[in-house]
């Protein structure tokens, strides 16, 4: 079968978490440089007004990842790419097993941009136990491996006993002028009007994973000492928990969760303070931004990738995974000391956009 030099990109999530925006960032920073590129998308809906110019939709319409076989193997004998890359287990798995059905050349790079073992234990019923039976089987059979951080690429390779040197490292891409662009746009709430007190921003699906349950604990703590605002940008499956412990713990006229915002970095950008509070990571987007648009960021050192991002401690401080106190200390003193708040622009040069595109087209292209 001839192949083209068509690049795919599949993806079997909705629009609007980390993994999401790098690969439509990626997508059109190829198309820019004037390769042909599909965005492969199980649901297109949500993606609408998303998708750069010049970069192809393709809607699967399917229900999920592992529905979306069908369609990515027919995608792939008609058009034919080069390569395709895809991210989220359930996605390469898809991508992966469809390979095997439709018997083409296409040459399949699977990112991983999760702690692969923590993320199989925290997956519960058939879905856990698909990818922890798949896994091992399929990812063999990429051709090459992306991480998004050091952490995640052994850890990846230990748990699926994987040669560490067929899985590569990329730092998610930030691209600094777009994300600027969209912080200085206002941001219209009475706490971000000056003379407020401060604000405390954290995002993120509200999941257990974030641990937002430690952040609301440890802001009321600190609310005891100081006034202070906390804003919570995302959505999940944990809102009503998450609204019943504000009013549990008496916050709940301090504490805002608006939801999914299609611009977050202006609220971010105008915060006192952004905190991650994860159990676990593979290299946090918003941890990333938050340095970019020049917010001071407070981090748990969880696995992986907020101490490979804040150097040791050197752009942020890191803290114990579910340590109340410790969150709580550490937001107050950055509060409190104005010299711990500035953002050093060195921190996010790793994360430039070019040398990260740079460095996923010679994966793909087979020239890395």
């Amino acid at each position: 079968m001839l192949v083209s030099d068509r690049i795919g990109l599949f993806l079997a999530t909705p629009w609007g978490d980390g993994a999401e925006r790098v690969m439509v960032t990626l997508a059109g920073s190829m198309a820019e440089r004037g390769h042909e590129v599909d965005l492969v998308l199980y649901q297109a809906e949500s993606y609408a007004g998303a998708v750069p110019e010049g970069v192809r939709t393709i809607n699967l319409n399917a229900s999920g990842a592992m529905a979306s076989i069908p369609g990515l193997t027919r995608y792939i004998r008609k058009a034919r790419p080069r390569v395709m890359l895809s991210t989220v287990e359930q996605a390469n798995i898809a991508l992966l097993l469809a390979k095997q059905l439709s018997r083409s050349p296409v040459r399949i790079v699977v990112r991983e941009a999760n702690t692969t073992s923590l993320t199989l234990n925290a997956t519960p019923g058939i879905k856990g136990t698909l990818h922890r039976r798949l896994m091992p089987v399929c990812y063999p059979w990429a051709d090459a491996i992306v991480a998004v951080s050091e952490g995640v690429a052994d850890d990846l390779s230990s748990t699926l006993h994987l040669p560490r040197a067929k899985v590569s490292v990329v730092y998610n891409p930030v691209a600094l002028a777009r994300l600027r662009a969209k912080a200085a746009v206002a941001v219209e709430h009475p706490w971000f009007v000056p003379g407020q007190p401060p604000v405390i921003v954290s995002s993120g699906r509200l999941s257990q994973q974030k641990d937002f349950p430690t952040l609301l604990r440890a802001f009321a703590k600190l609310r005891r000492y100081r006034e202070a605002h906390l804003v919570i940008l995302g959505e999940g499956v944990d809102r009503e928990k998450l609204k019943l412990l504000t009013v549990e713990l008496g916050v709940q006229d301090d504490v805002l969760m608006p939801g999914h915002i299609d611009n977050p970095h202006g609220y971010v950008a105008r915060s006192a303070l952004f905190v991650l509070s994860s159990i676990f990571e593979g290299l946090p987007n918003a941890l990333i931004e938050a340095l970019a648009v020049g917010t001071p960021v407070i981090s748990t050192d969880c696995e992986s990738g907020p101490r490979e991002i804040l150097q040791g401690g050197r752009y942020g401080k890191l803290v114990p995974v579910g340590d109340i106190d410790a969150l709580y200390r550490a937001m107050l003193e950055s509060l409190d000391d104005p010299e711990s708040r500035q953002v050093s622009a060195e921190a996010i040069d790793r994360f430039d956009l070019d040398r990260a595109v740079d460095t996923y087209l010679q994966i793909l292209l087979g020239s890395a």
